[in-house]
This record gives structure tokens, sequence and C-alpha cells, in this order.
């Protein structure tokens, strides 16, 4: 795949063509909002990003040393707009400098250890940018392509998570 455009079309052809989703809504072209809403029978709003270059060294820095390969970056605006939107979410990420798809509830987002940063940037202006540096290990699942079934598996365990009283698992190390 190449492109942003590309990936989102991809992604909505598997979730449409999942028959345990009884309802994909494709938000892609609302900047600020997540990328897809399915109907499981629970709503889930799904974000994809990707990874489409290796970290910087300031990068692994930041993270004390962690590889590059074993990071993910994520931007701090879009985990307050995540959590503030009331549904729960799971954060699909294509990695596309190590073939492979992760799958992170927002429980593991919350929970898990992390890493934050802030690098100065242009745009439009002089500004600050928080970034969040989570642990590849941590992601709940992972494949090599696409699994909508890790997916909805996924999914099932962030609404699940919602009532539970027990401990949300985090995974690595």
């Amino acid at each position: 795949m190449s492109g942003a455009k590309e990936g989102e079309a991809f992604v909505r052809r598997a979730l449409e063509g999942c028959r345990a989703i009884s309802a994909v809504e494709d938000l892609t072209t609302d900047m600020g909002s997540v990328d897809f809403r399915i109907q499981i029978p629970e709503v889930v709003d799904i974000n994809l990003k990707e990874k489409r270059s290796k970290y910087t060294d300031a990068f692994v820095r930041a993270a004390n040393g962690v590889p590059q390969s074993e990071l993910i970056c994520v931007d701090e605006v879009y985990l307050r707009r995540a959590f503030a939107s009331g549904n729960p979410f799971v954060l699909l990420l294509n990695d596309l400098t190590e073939d492979r798809w992760l799958y992170y509830s927002m429980w593991t987002l919350l929970l898990s250890p992390k890493v934050r940063f802030e690098r100065e940037i242009r745009w439009h202006q002089e500004m600050v940018k928080g970034k969040v540096l989570y642990r590849v290990s941590r992601a709940d699942d992972s494949s090599p392509t696409l699994d909508v079934d890790a997916l909805l598996d996924v999914s099932r365990a962030t609404v699940l998570g919602v009532s539970s009283l027990g401990s949300w698992p985090v995974h690595g190390n």
C-alpha cells in the first residue's frame, strides 16, 4: 500500500467484508475525528495509524535506548481526543517498516508504561507537540497482515474492560 488513503480504503473494505460487524461508518474525511466507527453490536471507534519510516535517534534517546523497531509513536492530541470521545476505541497500527499490524486497546494505551516527550515543530507557527512512545511488545495483539478477527477480539475486550473489576492485562516486558 502506498499512501494514507489507500490504507484507509484497504481497512474499510476489510471491515465491510466482515459478517461480525453490523455497521461500518467511514469517518476518514474528518481530520479531527476517528477513522472508523463499527458496531459489533457495541459501538467501537477504530483509529488507523501507519508507521511509514524508522524513527530517528531522538526518539530512541527519548525512549531510554529502546530500539526503534520496538517503538511506536502516538500523537498526544490524538490520545486526548480519543479518550474524550466517550466511545471505546482501538488503535490499529500498520507498521510498514516491519511488515506487521498492531492492535492496541484504549486500556493498554492508558495503562501500559510509556514515555512522553515534546518536540518543536513549525506548523503555521512554532509550537511544541506532545508525543507518546509505546513498546510494540505492549500491543494487545499483532499479525503479519491485517486480521479483522484479531481487531474484533481486541475491540470486544475493550468493551468488556469498561465494566471489568479485574486488572487490565499489560503485555510485554
